[in-house]
């Protein structure tokens, strides 16, 4: 008998179809459908390599190999596809599926928690609050102008030790 069917007399008289879809010839994925003297399997569905050619051996593709999430978020593996772990806080998970990634700016939108007193600066991620710079106070036009300041190696000393304003005592003298 030829190949793809059985000798049922094993005298070669009578030769019956083999089902080969019986002995599970395609790979579980793949939907097998017996023919006169052969088969024929469905392609491999999506996710999986047809490793043969022929949809008897479909494999595993590793879809985190292409980076297919945003490189904030962790692409796993699974069985014919992938996930990615959700965007980290301070970043809009655009899709809703991880693969983009886009950074908030809390300033801009009014989410941030600073004080009436801070300004918000924008982090990648996240946002910091900083003290504003005080205004200066006009200065109090009701104070008198300070004198300035002589130095003590310029100005007339007595013995003393008291300052004297341009004149000199002196404590020699014949006692009269």
């Amino acid at each position: 008998c030829p190949e793809g069917y059985e000798d049922t007399n094993e005298d070669g008289t009578l030769c019956e179809d083999l089902d080969e879809c019986q002995a599970n010839a395609c790979d579980a994925r793949t939907v097998c459908t017996n023919t006169p003297g052969s088969y024929s399997c469905t392609a491999c569905p999506s996710g999986f390599a047809d490793t043969n050619g022929d949809g008897t051996l479909c494999e595993d593709l590793d879809e985190c190999a292409q980076n297919p999430c945003d490189p904030l978020s962790t692409c796993t593996n699974t069985p014919g596809s992938f996930s990615c772990s959700p965007c980290p806080d301070g970043y809009l998970d655009v899709g809703g599926d991880g693969t983009t990634c886009e950074e908030v700016d809390e300033c801009g939108e009014g989410i941030d928690d600073c004080a009436a007193d801070e300004v918000c600066v924008n982090t990648e991620g996240s946002f910091q609050c900083e003290p504003t710079e005080p205004m200066p106070s006009p200065p109090d036009e009701t104070l008198e102008p300070e004198e300035p300041e002589v130095p003590k190696e310029n100005a007339p000393q007595d013995p003393s030790g008291v300052e004297s304003e341009g004149c000199s005592t002196s404590s020699q003298g014949t006692g009269e």
